[in-house]
């Protein structure tokens, strides 16, 4: 028996927060801090919940399947219950407070700057394949497996025991195939990606057909060197999630495994670290020593290609940029100038200095987009000519990987446009203009809440005691966010209409929703909601990468 085959015989094991979002989609961001306390990361939290929610179901699932493969009596189920929600419990502290820890290592490498969702998540994983979290038993199991071996008899015990060990073997052979897959895949897109390296570069060297026949040759083996290492990474990463089987989501688990393309959040960057290291080893015994300097020549001429288009297209996000955040500052200065009102000579001085406070922001916006750019170049696998078709057309971007960079580019132009304001007003101007939009925001809210809750009556058919209790609830969540989207030009949408005013019910916390809906309106609710889940995922994203959570 394998190690990870040791590890979940016989019970569940608990997966990390990365392998259920990745099971279940990944969520939108937690926009409260969790129970009031100041220290709880937003993102963490609304991974953790997400994952505790889903975990909930599995369990129950579990306590279900235990009960109906031993045949122990009902009364069992309360203390099965018990027992599953204490090993729960500690997962998810141990989770947060691994997922916490990966966070701020992230914030500090980037200078403080926070990390997107999607470096934390790969991080995580990476974090648990460095742990080797596939071969380990969770204290949460051991404490379970003691509280079975405690509620159930001997004879209920040895049948969730057999059964456990066919879903074992099922699921211990799915991740075989799949490793097995994954490692065939890997090889062939590697081999293929060197021999496109190779086409790109024997146009210009003019080497003959039997010369390029034999580089192929001499790439494809270094590519087959690859297969164990990567099978090696795809058993680590797959037995990390494997471990999720027995959160009564065995069915998925089998699913992803026997999908066979699937690949874990970090593992595509392990997959590229071991398969073209000795490409330029096999070309170099290939190639007689002219011929070996014509091929560097080459490749360096490529290169230089490669580095133009790249500042070419960095060049053309930036103008973009630049247009974008200068139409909404300039949205707010309008906003701010008629509402004082101010003299048209200070006017004039903030209009003309909206340029300059852009302009600060935008090197630390391009260095943001940079990296993932030539994360891309490096690791896509895509012909130079490719690579340079979707950065000439401007076909490919890297919102979600460069999310550091729209966090440091956002604090630095907050702060200059601060300075902005307070070269041309003074702090009584200051006081009064807060003063003037809080007034205008709550105004707006207060109205928008009550559209958006007799939208939703259609659909849900409140009483009035639930659209009384709604109707706050909603003004808390527009006071927060309508600053933010009428100064967004991409989320203006979100006002237009009665029905686009939904998206705001995503806001309102799940608790207070169970405490008012009843359990007969949940379907309509979560309909009435969920229509516009992406749109709020959208702006959450996009918010927390202007600093604004």
């Amino acid at each position: 028996m394998t190690r990870w085959g040791h590890s979940i015989h016989r019970v569940m094991a608990f997966l990390p927060v990365v392998a259920l979002a990745l099971s279940f989609g990944l969520t939108g961001l937690a926009q409260e801090k969790d129970g009031g306390k100041e220290d709880r990361i937003a993102l963490v939290e609304g991974a953790i919940k997400s994952t505790v929610d889903s975990q909930k179901e599995g369990l129950a699932t579990v306590v279900g399947e235990i009960l109906e493969t031993t045949k122990a009596p009902e009364n069992k189920r309360p203390a099965l219950e018990e027992a599953a929600a204490k090993a729960l419990t500690g997962f998810e502290e141990r989770t947060r407070q691994q997922m916490e820890k990966v966070y701020r290592k992230l914030q500090k490498e980037a200078g403080g700057s926070p990390p997107g969702a999607v470096q934390v998540y790969e991080e995580h994983w990476v974090v648990y394949r460095e742990e080797k979290a596939g071969t380990q038993v969770p204290p949460e199991q051991t404490a379970w497996l003691e509280d079975l071996q405690r509620l159930l008899s001997k004879e209920e015990y040895a049948l969730w025991d057999a059964e456990m060990a066919k879903r074992r073997k099922s699921v211990e052979e799915a991740l075989e195939a799949y490793v097995q897959e994954s490692a065939d895949k890997n090889v062939v897109e590697r081999r293929q990606q060197m021999e496109r390296r190779v086409d790109d570069l024997v146009i210009e060297t003019g080497f003959p057909k039997e010369k390029i026949d034999a580089l192929k040759n001499a790439v494809a083996e270094v590519a087959e060197k690859s297969r164990k290492p990567s099978a090696d990474i795809a058993r680590e990463f797959g037995g990390i999630f494997a471990r999720n089987a027995y959160l009564g989501m065995y069915p998925n688990v089998l699913e992803v495994f026997r999908a066979g393309s699937n690949r874990f959040p970090g593992m595509e960057k392990s997959l590229a670290e071991v398969s073209t290291v000795d490409m330029d080893d096999a070309v170099r015994k290939t190639l007689s020593a002219a011929e070996y300097a014509t091929w560097e020549k080459a490749k360096n001429e490529a290169k230089n290609r490669l580095e133009k288009a790249i500042g070419d297209y960095l060049d053309r996000l930036v103008d973009a940029r630049r247009l974008e955040r200068k139409s909404d500052l300039e949205r707010q200065v309008e906003r701010l100038v008629g509402g004082l009102p101010v003299d048209e000579k200070r006017a004039k001085a903030l209009r003309e200095g909206i340029d300059g406070v852009v302009e600060a922001s935008l090197k630390a916006w391009r260095e943001g987009q940079e990296k993932p750019v030539r994360t891309f170049v490096k690791s896509s696998g895509n012909s130079e000519e490719e690579i340079l078709d979707y950065l000439e057309q401007g076909s490919v971007r890297f919102n979600q990987e460069s999310e550091s960079g729209e966090s440091s580019a956002a604090a630095i132009e907050e702060a200059e446009f601060e300075k902005l304001l307070a070269s041309q007003l003074t702090s009584e101007e200051r006081k009064r203009w807060t003063s003037v939009e809080s007034d205008r925001i709550q105004r707006r809210a207060k109205a928008m809440a009550m559209v958006a809750v007799s939208e939703v009556d259609r659909s849900v058919r409140l009483t009035p005691g639930q659209r009384g209790q709604l109707e706050p609830l909603l003004v808390t969540v527009l006071e927060e966010y309508l600053p933010f989207v009428e100064d967004q030009e991409n989320f203006g949408y979100m006002l237009q209409n009665s029905e686009g005013l939904l998206v705001f019910l995503q806001g309102i916390p799940s608790e207070k929703v169970k405490e008012i809906i009843h359990p007969n309106q949940k379907k309509q609710w979560d309909q009435a909601g969920s229509r516009y889940s992406g749109w709020w995922q959208n702006m959450e994203a996009v918010r927390k990468a202007a600093g604004k959570q």
